[in-house]
C-alpha cells in the first residue's frame, strides 16, 4: 500500500462533508476575498455564497426538491459554477452537459437520468423547463433556511470518457466531491491564482479543491499556445490547469523560453501526457508540471510532486490506498508487475444505471491498468489490461510503442491499437498525428530501430487530427470510424 499524504488544508478544518458546509465556511472565513473572475465579473466568497443561495432557494420556488436531477447545459464561467454549487447545495443532483457532446448522447442522458429542468440551454436542445441562470438570480434571498444535504446524497452525476465504448453515468455523492479538499498537497495555496481554460469538461474536482483552499479561480477562452501563455502572463496565473492537447500545442512551440513573473505551478489531468511533451512545456516555461492519475469513478488517486520519480504518477492522494494485485487478485510486493486496485476512505460510487463496481470482499477495486509500486510508494503505470495487445505469444503493451513513436520528429501524437491477424491472432496498428511529411513507411522504419519485431506496428495511419473527447482523450470508436476499420 501507498503512504497517504496527510491533511494539507490551511482554510477549513475539519473538511467540510458537503457542499453547502463547505460554501457557508468560506463565507465565514474569507468573506471578502476573491474567489473567482469570469471576463468582466469577478465574485468573493461572500458572494459565492449568497449568489448560489439566492439561486437554490429559486429552483425550490421552480418546484424543484432534494433528489431531483438538474441538467446544466453551460459554458465553463461563472453562471455554470454557481449554477453547480447552487443544484448541489440544496440537495438537488447536478449533471453537466458538455458542448461536445452530440445529441443522441444527451437524448440517451436524458433517458437514463430523468432531468426535471435544464438551465442554460446554451448548446443543446431539450424538451425540459428551461431556465436562464439570469432568470434564477433576480429575486432577492429569501429568509427561509434550506434543509442542508447529507454527506451521503448524491451531488452530482459524472459521466466516463467513453473512448471505447458507451460512457457510463457514475453517482457522486456530497462526501465524495468534497474529498479533493483535505489534501491540496503543493499544488493548492490561498494565494493561488488558478487559470482554468476553456472550452475544457467541467472541472468540477479541481474548483472544489481550489475554492476549499481559499485561491481565486479565473475562468477564460484560452484553447491556443498564444492565448493560454497570454491568460498566463495577463491574469497573472500562478497554477494553470489543463489537459494533454493543451499542452502539446505548448510543446510545439519550443523554445525560447517564456519568463512568466506569476506562474509556480502547471497541472494536466484527464488524460495521458507524454513524458516529451512534459519536457517540452517545463522548458519552455520554466516551472514544475504536475500529473494526475484518477479514474472517473474515483476521481484522482494519484498526484505526482518534485520528488516524484520519472515515469510515475505519483503517490496516492489523501484518504485512497493503492497496491498491486496479480492474476488471482493476491496482493504483490514492491516492483512486481500486477493489476491496479484500489480503496478509498469514501467508498465506491455506484452507476446510476444500476450496475455494481467490482468490488472484491476485502473492498478493493481493480481499475483495469497495469504497473508496480517502488519502495516508496510510487506508482507506476505500464498499460490497460483490456487494451494489451497478443501477438502470437507476446503482450504488447500500446502505450510503449506510443511513446516510441511520439519521440520522432514531426509526430503530434499516436495512438496504438489491435488488429486481427489471421496467423498471430492480432497485430500492432498506430494513427499517427503529424505535421504532415513524415510516411507510415518512414514510421515503420524508425520503429524497427528501436523495438522488437513483434512489437512494431504493421499498419500505420497518418491522421491530420485525432478525435478526443471533452477530456482530451483519444475517442478510439471515432478514430475507427475516420479510419473505416470495425473495432
Amino acid at each position: 500500500m501507498c503512504d497517504q499524504v496527510g491533511w494539507g488544508n490551511n482554510v477549513l478544518a475539519p473538511s467540510p462533508r458537503t457542499i453547502d458546509s463547505m460554501l457557508t465556511e468560506l463565507d465565514r472565513v474569507l468573506n471578502e476575498k476573491a474567489a473567482v473572475k469570469d471576463g468582466g465579473q469577478e465574485l468573493t466568497y461572500g458572494e459565492l455564497h449568497r449568489y448560489s443561495l439566492r439561486m437554490a432557494h429559486a429552483l425550490k420556488e421552480k418546484g424543484t426538491r432534494p433528489g431531483d436531477v438538474i441538467l446544466l447545459d453551460l459554458s465553463v464561467g461563472i453562471p455554470l459554477l454557481v449554477s453547480f454549487l447552487a443544484v448541489t447545495r440544496m440537495g438537488a443532483i447536478a449533471l453537466h452537459v458538455h458542448r461536445l457532446l452530440k445529441q443522441d448522447e444527451i437524448t440517451w442522458l436524458m433517458h437514463l437520468s430523468k432531468p426535471c429542468l435544464a438551465i442554460g440551454g446554451d448548446f443543446h436542445l431539450t424538451n425540459l423547463p428551461t431556465f436562464s441562470w439570469e432568470d434564477l438570480n433576480l429575486s432577492s434571498l429569501p429568509k427561509e433556511v434550506l434543509s442542508p444535504p447529507m454527506e451521503s446524497d448524491t451531488a452530482m452525476l459524472r459521466i466516463t470518457s467513453g473512448t471505447t465504448g458507451r460512457p457510463k453515468v457514475i453517482q457522486v455523492s456530497q462526501r465524495q466531491l468534497c474529498r479533493r479538499i483535505a489534501n491540496p498537497g503543493v499544488h493548492y495555496r490561498s494565494d493561488d491564482v488558478y487559470g482554468c481554460p476553456s472550452p475544457y469538461a467541467f472541472p468540477c474536482y479541481h474548483i472544489v479543491t481550489a475554492l476549499g483552499s481559499g485561491g481565486k479561480v479565473v475562468f477564460r477562452h484560452a484553447a491556443t499556445q498564444w492565448q493560454i501563455e497570454r491568460m498566463i502572463e495577463e491574469d497573472q496565473i500562478s497554477c494553470f490547469w489543463g489537459v494533454p492537447s493543451m499542452y502539446e500545442q505548448v510543446a510545439m512551440a519550443g523554445s525560447p523560453a517564456v519568463e512568466f513573473s506569476s506562474l509556480r505551478s502547471a497541472i494536466s489531468s484527464g488524460a495521458y501526457l507524454s513524458e516529451k511533451t512534459a519536457r517540452a512545456v517545463m522548458k519552455r516555461w520554466k516551472t514544475p508540471l504536475y500529473q494526475f492519475y484518477g479514474q472517473s469513478e474515483l476521481g484522482f488517486l494519484t498526484e505526482s510532486g518534485p520528488d516524484t520519480p520519472t515515469g510515475s504518477v505519483g503517490k496516492s492522494v489523501y484518504g485512497v490506498q493503492i497496491r498491486i494485485g496479480d492474476s488471482e487478485g493476491k496482493h504483490t510486493s514492491d516492483n512486481m508487475r500486477g493489476r491496479v486496485q484500489v480503496q478509498t476512505e469514501t467508498g465506491f460510487p455506484p452507476y446510476l444505471s444500476g450496475e455494481q463496481l467490482p468490488i472484491d470482499e476485502e473492498g478493493w477495486w481493480t481499475t483495469g491498468d497495469l504497473g508496480y509500486l517502488d519502495q516508496n510508494g510510487n506508482l507506476f503505470l505500464t498499460g490497460r489490461e483490456s487494451e494489451l495487445i497478443h501477438v502470437g505469444g507476446f503482450k504488447v503493451d500500446p502505450l510503449e510503442v506510443a511513446d516510441i513513436i511520439r519521440e520522432f520528429d514531426g509526430v503530434k501524437d499516436a495512438y496504438v491499437f489491435s488488429r486481427p491477424h489471421p496467423l498471430r491472432g492480432e497485430m500492432v496498428a498506430a494513427a499517427v498525428e503529424t505535421d504532415g511529411l513524415l510516411t507510415p513507411g518512414e514510421i515503420r522504419k524508425l520503429c524497427h530501430r528501436k523495438l522488437p519485431r513483434h512489437k512494431c506496428p504493421r499498419k500505420v495511419f497518418m491522421i491530420s487530427k485525432l478525435p478526443r473527447n471533452p477530456l482530451g482523450k483519444i475517442n478510439r470508436l471515432e478514430l475507427l470510424n475516420l479510419l473505416n476499420l470495425r473495432d
